[in-house]
Order: C-alpha cells, then sequence, then structure tokens
C-alpha cells in the first residue's frame, strides 16, 4: 500500500511520480471514433464526474487520428492490439494508466480495462480552489480473480428494491471494480412471520401464474408516529424490470444473472404444484422438495428455466445461471400441521426409494446442467456443500461432467460465513481446481442479518479470498443483502479479489481503508472503527453468542421446547437472568466498545467529511447495539425491583427511560437507512418495543394507580 496515493481496490504497479498535473477544463476526452459502447460509457462517465466537481464540462472527441499527445485524457481499448507501453498486458481487464506533462493515457487490454481505469483515475482527481488535480503517477493494473462481485439474497430488503436501487448498487460495484451481481430470484426456507414460510419469488411467469409470494409487513414508524401494514409483491416482480437491471449492469460491465434454488430451500412450487412434490411412502405429497424421478418436475423446470432465459438472459448476451442446490436436508416449520416435525425434501416414492440420495442427486443435476447447456449457458453453478458432505467432489463426478460433456460449463460455488475456514465442515473442500480442475467459485460473507445486528465480516473475506486464490478460484460472489453501512465489508471483498499478489495484512487493510475515508483524521476515525469492531466481531467479548440471542429475528424460529410463536423477549430475559454477572460484564463491555465508537463517528459530524451518510449509519448501528443492550439491562433491574413494592415510581421511570431509547434508536434507523431495508427492520425492533409498552402501561398499571397523583406525566407514554 502507498500510503501517499489511496486507490480501492490496490493497483498491481503503481509508479509515483514526482509532483502532480493539472487538467486543463479545456482539455478533451479522447476516443476512437470506431469506440465500443462500454468506452463510450467510460468517457462519460469521467467526464461526468469532473462535471459534478468543478461544474465544467470537458469536450468529448472521437477521432482515429491523434496526431499532439499532449493536452488530453486519451481512451482506447487495445482489444488485443500492441500497447504503447512497452511492457504490453497480460491479464484479461488490464489497463495501463499514465498520467504526466499535461496528458493522461489510459490504455485498456478490452473495454473493460479503460472503464477500470477511468474508474482509478477518478479516485486520483483533486479538485481545490477551482483546479482539478491529478498525481503524475503509472499504473500497470489487472484483476486477480477473473470474476468478483455479490449475490443478493432474495429475502427482506432486496424484494423492496425499486430499478433505481438496483441501478444505484450496479454503479457501486463499478466504482470499486466489482463484475458479478447474481440475484436470488427464487428461494424458500420456513414458517417465521405472520404464520407463512418465508418464501420469494422476484420473477413473473406466464406459464405459471399462480406462482407469485405476497407479503404482509407490520411494523411501527417513529417518524409517522403510527403502525403501518403494508401488503405487497416483490417489486421486481411486480414492475418485472429485471431484464432492464441486466440491461443496466452491460453499461457498467457488471454481469449480472439468476440463482434460482431447487433442491434445498424449496416449498412454493411443490406446494402449488403436488404432483412434482417429494412424497412420502404413502404417496401423499410433502409440500417440500422434488419427485425427482417424475418426467413432469423436469418439465416444470425447463419450463421456468426457459422463460428465464428467452425472456430475460437471452436478450442480453447473459449465459450464466447458478442452480444453487445446497442445504438438501430435513427442516421444521414447513408443516402447518406440525411445524414441529423434520420434513424431508427427499421423495419417498417407490421409484426414487429404488435409488440412492447421492444417484438421485447426481441424475437431478445432470438433467438441469444438460438443458442450461442446451439453451446456450455458459456457466452452470452450484452450491459445493451437499455434494461435498455426500462425496460427490471426486474424480468419478468429474469423470461424469466430461463424459457428458459439462467440465467447462460446470462451477462449484464454496460458501463459508466463519472467520476462520475449519477443515471439519464440507463446504470448501480442497482440489476442486487444483486436483480436479473444476471450475472454482469463493463465495464470503458481506452483510447478512443487517435488520437484527451489524456484522463486520473482514476476517472471513480475507481468508475466504487467500484460500480462493491458493486453491485456483476464477470467481469470488460474496453471500449478502444489500446495506449501505456495510461498506468495510464490500471495499475489503472489492480489495482481496482484485489484488492478492500484492496482499497486505488484514490490519494493513484497516489503515488504508480508514485513510480513505477520514483523511488526515484517519487515526481518529480507524480507532472508532476498532472499537466498532470488538462489539461485533465473533471473538471478543461472546459477542457472537449474544448476537443470535437478543435480536427479536432469531425468535421467529420454530424451536423445539418451545411455544409457537415464541415468546420475545421472555425467552431471552430468562435465558439472560440465568446468565446473571456474566452476562452482565459481558454487556457492559460491549456497551464500553460501542460507547467509544460512537463518540469517535460523533466527532466527524462536525467536519467535512466525504462520507456523511456512512458516518450517520455507522452511528445508527451503534446506537441500536448500546440501546438493546441498555433496555435489557433495565429490564433485568426492573424484575428485581419489583420484588421491592417501595421501588414502584423507580420502575416506572426506568421503563419510560427504556421505552425512550427503542423509540430513539428505531426514529434513527428509519432516518439513516435505505428505504427498502427500513420495513424488515423495524418490523423486529417492535417486539420489543410492544413488550416495554405493555409492562409499563398494562402490568404495571396497579402500580401506577397507587402511586401518588396516579400515572403522572414523567411516566406517560
Amino acid at each position: 500500500m502507498q500510503k501517499d496515493i489511496v486507490i480501492f481496490p490496490e493497483p498491481q504497479e503503481l509508479k509515483i511520480r514526482k509532483g502532480e498535473v493539472a487538467i486543463a477544463l479545456d482539455m478533451p476526452v479522447v476516443i476512437s471514433k470506431s469506440a465500443s459502447e462500454l468506452e463510450k460509457e467510460s468517457a462519460e462517465l469521467l467526464i461526468k464526474y469532473i462535471e459534478d466537481v468543478s461544474k465544467k464540462k470537458l469536450l468529448l472527441i472521437k477521432t482515429d487520428k491523434i496526431e499532439n499527445k499532449k493536452r488530453m485524457i486519451l481512451l482506447r481499448s487495445l482489444n488485443n492490439k500492441k500497447s504503447s507501453h512497452k511492457k504490453g498486458f497480460s491479464d484479461e481487464d488490464g489497463y495501463f494508466l499514465k498520467i504526466g506533462d499535461e496528458q493522461v493515457i489510459i490504455e485498456g487490454k478490452n473495454p473493460a480495462g479503460v472503464l477500470y481505469a477511468v474508474q482509478t483515475l477518478i479516485q486520483l482527481i483533486n479538485f481545490k480552489n477551482g483546479i482539478l488535480t491529478v498525481p503524475e503517477v503509472e499504473i500497470k493494473d489487472f484483476p486477480d480473480y477473473k470474476y468478483r462481485g455479490l449475490f443478493i439474497e432474495n429475502k427482506w430488503g432486496p424484494d423492496l428494491m425499486t430499478l433505481q436501487d438496483w441501478k444505484n448498487l450496479i454503479d457501486y460495484m463499478a466504482n470499486i471494480k466489482l463484475n458479478a451481481l447474481g440475484i436470488g430470484v427464487y428461494g424458500c426456507w420456513c414458517v417465521q412471520y405472520e404464520n407463512k414460510i418465508t418464501e420469494f419469488l422476484l420473477l413473473p411467469f406466464k406459464k405459471y401464474p399462480d406462482l407469485k409470494t405476497p407479503w404482509r409487513i407490520h411494523y411501527y414508524s417513529p417518524l409517522r408516529k403510527r403502525e403501518v401494514i403494508s401488503d405487497y409483491l416483490p417489486e421486481m416482480f411486480t414492475r418485472d424490470f429485471f431484464d432492464e437491471v441486466i440491461a443496466y449492469g452491460r453499461k457498467r460491465n457488471v454481469i449480472v444473472f439468476p440463482y434460482f434454488n431447487s433442491a434445498g430451500h424449496n416449498t412454493l412450487i411443490p406446494r402449488l404444484y403436488p404432483d412434482v412434490s417429494a412424497k412420502e411412502s404413502t404417496g401423499v405429497p410433502t409440500n417440500y422438495g422434488f419427485y425427482l424421478t417424475n418426467p413432469k418436475t423436469y418439465e416444470l423446470l425447463f419450463n421456468i428455466y426457459d422463460e428465464i432465459i428467452d425472456r430475460y438472459l437471452k436478450p442480453q448476451g447473459i449465459d450464466f445461471f447458478h442452480l444453487q442446490l445446497d442445504e438438501v436436508y430435513e427442516v421444521n416449520g414447513v408443516d402447518f400441521k406440525d411445524l414441529y416435525r423434520k420434513v424431508d425434501p427427499w421423495c419417498k416414492c417407490s421409484q426414487c426409494s429404488a435409488k440412492t440420495k447421492e444417484e438421485l442427486f447426481i441424475d437431478f443435476f445432470i438433467q438441469l446442467a444438460r438443458h442450461l447447456k442446451e439453451k446456450g449457458m455458459k456457466k452452470i453453478i452450484l452450491y459445493a456443500d451437499y455434494i461435498s458432505k455426500i462425496g460427490l467432489i471426486n474424480e468419478s463426478f468429474s469423470s461424469r461432467l466430461k463424459k457428458e460433456n459439462l467440465f467447462k460449463e460446470v462451477v462449484i460455488d464454496c460458501w463459508w460465513y466463519a472467520p476462520e475456514i475449519s477443515s471439519k465442515f464440507p463446504h470448501f473442500p480442497s482440489g476442486v481446481n487444483n486436483k480436479l480442475g473444476l471450475n472454482l467459485w469463493v463465495k464470503p460473507i458481506t452483510c447478512y442479518w443487517n435488520w437484527s445486528w451489524y456484522g463486520s465480516y473482514l476476517n472471513n473475506i480475507f481468508n475466504m479470498l487467500d484460500k480462493g486464490y491458493k486453491e485456483g478460484a476464477e470467481g469470488a460472489q460474496s453471500y449478502t443483502v444489500y446495506d449501505y453501512g456495510y461498506h468495510q465489508n464490500y471495499y475489503c471483498l472489492a480489495e482481496y479479489s482484485w489484488n492478492q499478489r500484492k496482499k497486505e495484512t488484514l490490519e494493513q487493510f484497516r489503515e488504508k481503508y480508514a485513510r480513505f475515508i477520514f483523511g488526515a483524521q484517519w487515526q481518529k476515525g480507524k480507532a472508532a472503527l476498532d472499537e466498532l469492531e470488538k462489539a461485533v466481531t465473533t471473538d471478543e467479548y461472546a459477542c457472537d453468542h449474544y448476537a443470535r440471542k437478543l435480536p427479536y429475528y432469531f425468535y421467529t424460529y420454530v424451536a423445539g421446547g418451545h411455544p409457537y410463536p415464541r415468546h420475545y423477549p421472555q425467552e431471552v430475559i430468562e435465558s439472560l437472568s440465568k446468565e446473571g454477572k456474566k452476562y452482565c460484564e459481558d454487556i457492559g463491555q460491549m456497551i464500553e466498545n460501542i460507547t467509544s465508537a460512537e463518540k469517535g463517528f460523533l466527532s466527524f459530524k462536525e467536519k467535512k467529511t466525504n462520507f456523511p451518510r456512512l458516518i450517520d449509519c455507522w452511528l445508527a448501528e451503534c446506537k441500536r447495539i448500546k440501546n438493546i443492550n441498555r433496555e435489557l439491562l433495565i429490564i433485568l433491574e426492573v424484575e428485581n425491583l419489583r420484588k421491592v413494592s417501595s421501588k414502584s415510581r423507580q420502575i416506572i421511570y426506568k421503563l419510560k427511560e427504556a421505552l425512550n431509547m427503542h423509540n430513539d434508536m428505531m426514529a434513527e434507523i428509519e432516518r439513516v437507512k435505505s428505504q427498502y431495508i427500513v420495513p424488515g427492520t423495524l418490523r423486529n425492533l417492535m417486539p420489543m418495543r410492544d413488550y416495554l409498552t405493555c409492562l409499563l402501561l398494562r402490568k404495571n398499571k396497579k402500580i401506577a394507580e397507587n402511586l401518588p397523583g396516579g400515572l403522572d406525566k414523567e411516566a406517560e407514554v
């Protein structure tokens, strides 16, 4: 890392010359007459950025006659032609950027390289006192992972993203040189909210109009001071704009493609079309999993795949399709007659029972993959966890793919979300590429559970991308529901998926990131980030233990030994009461860390910063973690005070304090978070608000009535 110049992601080669070069506002941007659409987009992107910061618009010239390279910004794609840079290029999407002597020269090995050079140049531009300057540098750069990007899980938040939200996400990705966006268009889980199975379908199907996933979401809005009940279908489903998202991605060199699950995570299709559902041995449909020996199953799936490909992918030249096929195991919470019953996705009819699960799975996958290849798909992707668990990632599997002429198309995607990669788990088997020669992608995590609790996944990202590079992976696409507040995680993904050859330590990344965000005050900013990190990483102060114990979300699942719907926060309070002093000490330390982080971030509220919204997001996360813990401490204290009748007024005041903290925290989240994240987040905060309200107004009504003067103004809600 060059501390004088901060570029994300870190270039492979960076030479810093002396001084800076002024960009005159009459200096033209020059491209070839035969420039590709992506080159034109890159030129317009640069011109617009300069116009935004300087209020002056540079002239765009299209010409093939370049007599004098001075006083111009030259953008050109080599397209396998010889570079004017003496070392040339050897890597796809690479670029050469030279700044000096009143000129900027950009040469991309291909149009994507031109775009990435422009993104780097934009980071180097300074505008002060009406003058545009850039440091005199020479950069040769290229990515170490061919495909770098995000997989957006189709849960709460993404289902409400508008077309503009998706475009904003693509712009964000392109800015940090991410080039692959997977969108989960179909996925199912189990019962959680509104006594409904969690199911999301983001695309409408003309042949299967009954396939849809309506939702009701109920939450309290502090800013509107009322409860909100919203009945809706996913935004992408209603407005049917998946093709527009794909088309916009092409303008930013971001490949947009679908994830569509089938074997695991699958309840909607088998419930609505019971002929294709897995069967009990009695022949009764389970409404979970597929009848894998039934031709009707393949007819239905192929019809769905064909509509996705023909309507959305082919017209935009997209040939990637992710089948997922992960977590194929028994689950509870899908049988409405008995939510506690574990339901098996494997069909138990006589035809399916005649085969092993391994045989059923591989035959199922081969038929799906064969069809997708016939439809023109060149990347057919599946997760590694289940096929690794049943021992299918081996020479026999590799040979079968070669025999079926699918070896080049199939990609094994290894996901893992813990900080360290354990050899005890099958999610990331070794030798997928190095030994078997199969295409390999890796999937770290950058954001999830954001509706409950902030998470830092830097260790996971760093370790997954390190292992992936050593194993020969060509792609890295993180698991996420996009939340701008997880900015540092996304930048970590961009950094290490682009550049592994000059890989720094994670601590060096943190310092570089702090320099990028906070500038000259980076040490103060980094100290605040470090304190937040201590409170949310899994290896300090038992945070992971509490992060999965305190928020409401984890109590929306069916669990043995507990009634359903579960009692929240009563379960939490009972559990914490048993931990007693240990909980108070752990949470006290967490609150101390968060308070220090909050103080550090607040100091930047008064200063001019390039990332004011990010500071607001971090402050909101600090408030959420701190207030939830303080509220629980108050509730535990109140439980003790209730045993002492003389403390009744104190109880009222403490409950009022907790409720005010909760409302304040909810209001801050509603103000700061993206509009599509707010409903799901506030829904998960509402049960605690209801509990505090009831505890104050109902359970303590008798206490309030016996207070002198009744429930006085101080105690009113």
